[in-house]
């Protein structure tokens, strides 16, 4: 997950939920994040400089989708 997401709060929340849809917890990122993905073309090395991706468990990744959704 993006840093981002994981203190922020309704910052948009995007997932790699279509590379397996059977993942419970696929990758995820917020709006800013998205935008650089979306001028690049996908993971980007600038992307992934910005996003910082960060792990986290079931419990903070709810938490931060509940936030985060919009």
């Amino acid at each position: 997950m993006c840093h981002h997401l994981v203190s922020g709060t309704g910052l948009g929340f995007f997932t790699a939920a279509d590379d397996d849809p059977e993942n419970p917890w696929p990758g995820a990122w917020c709006g800013a994040c998205e935008r650089i993905l979306e001028e690049d073309r996908g993971w980007s090395e600038r992307a992934r400089e910005f996003a910082k991706v960060t792990l986290v468990c079931d419990r903070c990744y709810a938490a931060a989708r509940a936030r985060n959704q919009t």
